[in-house]
Order: structure tokens, then C-alpha cells, then sequence
């Protein structure tokens, strides 16, 4: 239709948003007839309109014209009711999206893609990068870019969207965000892909990751996947085989210790794969003094990796020290590569540790002058690291209480109780203590850190405080029912169980047994044989589970005893 006559059209019809010069425009109708009904139409009205002329007077060719304007004027009323309209089809082709998920945690950077013609050994996100310019081609506009939207997206503990790496740069090779991610969360980074894509067709997600993730994918997601139509395409990364690696596992170290003591340092090795192949002996352990690059202690293995190595430093630096635990390999110059250690950045374990310069603040509290608080008093005045403050209950009022820092009655609110490091409870009844000040100890050992050392008694430690708020710092269960062990049984003898040696207590010798006795692998002599024994002892019955014991009685009949027990109770 010429742009003329289209515009006339449009002024007679009213038109304003379509015209009939618009090439997309097409008649149409509200009521759609097929073609055949539309003939019908035509044939019955022609028939009609002659058959009301052919009975009238007048010349025939009048009587024609007249049944020719009588039919179109019916047609014309049929096609009113059909309701005629100009439609205009626009057509908008949606493309589907491809979700592209990329790996980009730091386990990416693991050396485990052994390239065995080279003889050598590259990172996963370098056989990534590799294969992705390799197949650079697969993710074009002819191929999986066909009639899709391709959606680059690298995730971590989360993901967000990425440049597309399958373009190419001048150096032809493809680019990607560092694999510094602290997680590899497979799931999450599914479910925030279909939340990106949400509302639109989506093909298929495509996934590059070595799928080291500590969640689950869950049934919830599998169902939705499903309910969508969308398939998951994995595409694993890394060695088939799982690599050598050594890595400094547990590492047990106090949080604060004193100038110029003994200092624990307790490690743990983790082994991948369990079975693997590897001789203990060419395995040791360093402490290394971060700022100095100096080695405090180092101690092999021994004769099974998976035995706890203990590590003892001392130091005359006060403040914040900077220290590292290193897990040496010196593995064998001819194994063959995938027998090697291919991954060493976690053989190194940074471990930090506050110097305090000053004495050990004590508070002892004792409630009679037994031998116990005769010598201990003596013990604590007399050592120039510890500042004691000593509180005699039993005393009169006239006794002068002794210590370096003496006192005359025992703290009664927090901030007296906070200069002390360590509360001694002798043979005191718990009911010296008011409820508040039971609590305020506790609160003490378990929100500041501090220690509290419990001495059996005869007459009140530990049964008077059984539901009191300082029995949770007791290890044994049920202290009510502790009870003196029988005298008839005969002197008690100790020995030193495992966990003395790891916290480095009860490390006593006689000056034959270190000439005369080597230390085992872990720098420990034999307990001496010659110390006096006992003359009475406690049995605590059951024990906490998180109680560890330090030394043992001898054996009585069946069993043995636990004489000295730790237990850890919030921050103390």
C-alpha cells in the first residue's frame, strides 16, 4: 500500500499508534472464519441477493447490479461482525542462558596434575586455564553460544559473575580472577547461579571445580533442578589419584605463658592418603621463631606418623611472639613424581603465643595448718616468679598472714579476684565462701583464663562443694561421694601417665637416672624409682569426660587410680 493511500486510511480509521504503511501490519480478526465458511458466506449471499431480484420488473442488467451491491453489503456486515483489526506481530526470539561456574577457592592451587611425558606437576587452575584456551572454539557463537546466552560466574563461598574467559586478548590466552577463594560451596554457588537467572529459560549449568566442598547438595536441590529441567554438568579437576601431602594438623599451644618457663607445643600430622606410602623417620617437626627465622625445638616423628610430637621452647622475650610450626619431608631423590609431596604450603602453621613479664600472681587459701600448707606456703614465698598471696582461715585475728603480698581477707568482687593467675583451694568448707564469691572464682577461671588448683582435705575438699558454682571447675562427677582411700591398702605410689609429658609436669630425675638412662624419642627420662610414697590419697571415682589425668596410684587389686587430674574449663 502506497504511504498515500495507507495515510488515508489511517486518518479515516482513526489510527495513531499503528498505521497500514508498517510492513509487519496485517489484517486480522477478533472472530477468525476459515476460508471454506468464508466462501459459503459468499456463495449464500450471491444466491440470496439474486433470488430477491429475479422476481422483479425492470431490464436484467439493473436487477444484476442491484444483487451485486445487495451481496457485497451482506459480506460487508458479516465482516463487521467478525471484527476486522490491523495487527502488528512482533517477534522476540529469548535466547536460553548456560551457566558457566568456575571454581576459584584456593584449593584450586593445589600441584596434583601430573603431566607424566614432562615429568612435571602444575596447579589445577593451570590445567583449567589451559584447557579452556585449548577449547577456546566451544564456547562461540557457532557452537554452545548458538541461540544462548552464555553466563560466566566464579564462586568460592559465594559466586558472582565474571568477564567471560572465553574471549580472546592478544596473547590468546584466557583470563580469570585469582583462586584465592577460603571455600569451594558447590551448593550455594547452584543456588545463587538459578537466583542470577531467574525467570529466564536456563539450558544447563556447566561446572569447573575439583569438588573439595564441605556442604552437601541436598535432596531440596536436586528436586528443583529436576522441577526446572536443568542438568548439571560436572567437569572435575585435579589428580585422579589422591596426592602425597603432609600438613600440620592439630597444634595445641597455651594462649599466654610467662617469661623463661617451659612452653608445650603439642602437633598433630595429617596424612593423605591414609595409606600411603612414607617413612616416618624421614619426618620431623620444627618450632621456628617467625621474626628471627631461628629454630626454638625440632623432634622427629618417630616410628609412626600419626604419633603427637611434643615440642618445648623457652623464651626471655616479654610481649607477642610470632612463631611457626614447620612439618619437614625429606622425601627420597628418586621416588617417582606422584610419590613425591606435591603440595607443601599447608606443612606450615603460624602459632602466636603472649610473653607475660612478671610474676605469677597466687591467691592460697587454706582453712587449717596442715603439712600441706606448711610446705606449700614455704614453696611459694620462697620463688622469685611467683608473687603469693596466702590466706590462713583458721588463724585469730592477731596471726599475720604470709606471702609476699599479704592479705587479710579473701577478694570479694571481680576486680580484687582479676590480678590472680592462679586460686589454690586447700581443705576450705565451701561455705567460708559466700555464694557470690563461689561464683565470682568461677566466672574468674572460665571467662579470664585463670587456674584454680583444687588440694584434697580430710574434713571439706571437694564434697562440701558439690552444688555450688565452683564444682564445675572439679573434674570428678560426683565429688560428695569422694571419699579417703583406705589406709589398709598401704602406701600409694605414682606414676606419671602421657599427658604429663605433652603439658611438660612432672618432669622429675635424679641426676643417676639422666647419666645413666637415655631419653626416648620425645626427650622424656624414666620416672625415678626412688620417691617416698603417699601417705594418703583420694578416690575420686568417676571423672569428667573432658578430664585428663596426669598421674596414677599403684595398682590396688584390679585398677589404679588417678592421684592428679587436669580438666580444661572455659577459658582456664
Amino acid at each position: 500500500m502506497t504511504p498515500t493511500l495507507a495515510s488515508i486510511f489511517d486518518s479515516f480509521f482513526g489510527l495513531n499508534r499503528l498505521s497500514f504503511s508498517d510492513e509487519n501490519a496485517a489484517l486480522g480478526w477478533r472472530t477468525p472464519l476459515e476460508t471454506w465458511v468464508w466462501g459459503v458466506i459468499i456463495i449464500a449471499a450471491a444466491l440470496y441477493a439474486g433470488w430477491t431480484y429475479s422476481r422483479l420488473l425492470g431490464s436484467r442488467p439493473a436487477r444484476v447490479a442491484l444483487a451485486v451491491l445487495r451481496t457485497l453489503l451482506i459480506v460487508f456486515i458479516v465482516a463487521l461482525l467478525a471484527g476486522p483489526m490491523l495487527v502488528v506481530e512482533d517477534h522476540n526470539v529469548e535466547e536460553d542462558w548456560l551457566l558457566v561456574l568456575v571454581d576459584r577457592s584456593a584449593s584450586m592451587n593445589i600441584r596434583d596434575v601430573i603431566d607424566e611425558s614432562a615429568n612435571s606437576a602444575t596447579s589445577r587452575d593451570a590445567a583449567l586455564r589451559d584447557a579452556l584456551t585449548s577449547q577456546r572454539d566451544l564456547f562461540s557463537k557457532e557452537r554452545l553460544g548458538k541461540n544462548r546466552r552464555i553466563v560466566w560466574m566464579g564462586f568460592d563461598r559465594f559466586s558472582r559473575e565474571i568477564e567471560s574467559p572465553a574471549d580472546a586478548d592478544a596473547a590468546n590466552t584466557v583470563t580469570l580472577p585469582d583462586a584465592d577463594g577460603e571455600a569451594t560451596s558447590i551448593r550455594t554457588a547452584i543456588e545463587q547461579a538459578l537466583q542470577r537467572a531467574v525467570g529466564r529459560p536456563v539450558s544447563g549449568i556447566v561446572m569447573f571445580t575439583d569438588g573439595r566442598s564441605p556442604q552437601t547438595t541436598g535432596s531440596e536441590l536436586v528436586s528443583r533442578l529436576k522441577r526446572l529441567g536443568v542438568g548439571v554438568f560436572a567437569v572435575p579437576l585435579g589428580s585422579k589419584q589422591t596426592p602425597l601431602n603432609l600438613a600440620v594438623g592439630r597444634v595445641d599451644v597455651p594462649d599466654r605463658a610467662f617469661i623463661n618457663d617451659s612452653i608445650p607445643v603439642r602437633v598433630s600430622i595429617d596424612q593423605l592418603p591414609l595409606d600411603a606410602n612414607i617413612d616416618p623417620a624421614r619426618v620431623k617437626v620444627r618450632l621456628i621463631d617467625k621474626t628471627t627465622g631461628r629454630t626454638l625445638d625440632e623432634k622427629p616423628v618417630g616410628d609412626d606418623i600419626n604419633n603427637v610430637v611434643r615440642l618445648s621452647t623457652q623464651s626471655s622475650a616479654a610481649g607477642r611472639q610470632n612463631w611457626q610450626v614447620v612439618v619437614d619431608y625429606d622425601e627420597p631423590t628418586d621416588a617417582p613424581l606422584q610419590d613425591r609431596e606435591l603440595v607443601k604450603e599447608d606443612n606450615v602453621q603460624d602459632v602466636n603465643i603472649e610473653l607475660v613479664d612478671r610474676p605469677i600472681r597466687v591467691l592460697y587459701v587454706e582453712g587449717y595448718p596442715r603439712w600441706e600448707y606448711r610446705y606449700l606456703k614455704t614453696l611459694l614465698v620462697r620463688e622469685k616468679t611467683i608473687d603469693a598471696s596466702i590466706m590462713l582461715i583458721s588463724a585469730d585475728s592477731a596471726f599475720a598472714q604470709e606471702g609476699n603480698s599479704p592479705i587479710t581477707r579473701v577478694p570479694i568482687t571481680a576486680k580484687e579476684f582479676e590480678p590472680y593467675d592462679v586460686i589454690i583451694i586447700g581443705d576450705v568448707p565451701s561455705n567460708y565462701f559466700s555464694a557470690e564469691q563461689l561464683s565470682l572464682m568461677r566466672d574468674h577461671v572460665s571467662a579470664r583464663g585463670a587456674g584454680v588448683i583444687w588440694i584434697g582435705g580430710d574434713y571439706f575438699t571437694p564434697r562440701s562443694y558439690d552444688n555450688t558454682p565452683l564444682a564445675d571447675t572439679l573434674p570428678m562427677r560426683d565429688p560428695a561421694t569422694v571419699e579417703r582411700v583406705d589406709p589398709d591398702f598401704g602406701p600409694i605410689g605414682m606414676q606419671p601417665e602421657p599427658l604429663a609429658q605433652t603439658l611438660n609436669v612432672l618432669q622429675l630425675r635424679t641426676d643417676t637416672t639422666a647419666a645413666n638412662v637415655p631419653a626416648n624419642a620425645q626427650g622424656a627420662h624414666p620416672w625415678p624409682e626412688n620417691l617416698p610414697n603417699f601417705q594418703w590419697a583420694q578416690d575420686m571415682g568417676k571423672l569428667k569426660p573432658v578430664a585428663g589425668v596426669l598421674a596414677t596410684s599403684n595398682a590396688f587389686g584390679q585398677r589404679t587410680m588417678p592421684l592428679v587430674v587436669r580438666m580444661l574449663y572455659g577459658s582456664g
